[in-house]
């Protein structure tokens, strides 16, 4: 369908750029977008009231895709905290977005980042608070730690590398504002429990993903008229340790 445009998101504490040979495997013929959503890489968040509003960042994450894609229909594809955005966006734009497909989709996180997001909230309201994790987040050991438990065991040892220094590169661009709009991943089920998609929606989950739960394919389901679900083998970072495997689970 050469009069739509693949649309990529990321997730969360990533850029658009972490995305790109995945992108490239899932539509070899044409040009994919991979945006930064806004708040990371090199899209400053321009409504400050959306760092608290999740339905005023969906409004902006859809301002930026359309500067990238003014004109024609969309095809969104997301990643964790990406795939929850575009799940709504779809939902919101059905006559703008033809199909969505969601990979490890963040609704509901498990035990332990959930954890770290209470952290986050309870360490909002304490001067400097943020600002203090943020200097240890960017430390190699803490971004190793994080990176090796997203890991799966089967993965290529150059791949789980490479993997390892895209996560270092990233953690460089950390700020307190990152961190803060991560917090959208507590309120937007809840923000979002009477949304209905009318778009079709094909749901890749990992069975070995330590950061979200299956459930949240479950959640979404409930709420489209035409959802499909299929669990692989693997870790939440699949698509980038893996991306020619993943690429041929995209629904086209």
């Amino acid at each position: 369908m050469s009069n739509v445009t693949p649309v990529f998101l990321h997730g969360y504490s990533g850029e658009g750029s972490s995305l790109n040979e995945f992108a490239s495997l899932c539509f070899p013929n044409t040009k994919p977008i991979c945006i930064d959503l806004p708040g990371f890489g090199n899209n400053p968040l321009k409504n400050t009231s959306a760092e608290t509003d999740p339905k005023g960042y969906l409004e902006e994450t859809w301002q930026t895709i359309r500067r990238e894609v003014p004109n024609g229909q969309i095809h969104l594809v997301g990643h964790s905290y990406g795939a929850m955005l575009a799940f709504a966006l779809a939902a919101a734009h059905p006559n703008d977005v033809t199909r969505v497909d969601l990979f490890n989709p963040g609704v509901y996180p498990k035990v332990i980042p959930r954890l770290f997001l209470y952290i986050i909230a309870a360490l909002k309201h304490i001067p400097s608070g943020l600002r203090v994790l943020v200097w240890l987040m960017k430390r190699r050991v803490f971004v190793d730690l994080v990176t090796r438990t997203m890991e799966y065991k089967d993965w290529p040892s150059e791949r789980k590398a490479q993997i390892r220094q895209m996560r270092r590169d990233e953690s460089r661009a950390y700020t307190p504002q990152m961190l803060a709009l991560s917090l959208h991943a507590l309120r937007m089920p809840k923000a979002l429990a009477d949304i209905h998609c009318s778009v079709p929606v094909r749901m890749v989950h990992s069975r070995r993903d330590t950061i979200t739960k299956v459930s949240s394919c479950a959640w979404l389901a409930e709420r489209s008229d035409d959802a499909s679900i299929l669990e692989t083998y693997g870790g939440h970072l699949g698509l980038v340790a893996e991306p020619e495997r993943w690429a041929a689970l995209l629904y086209r």
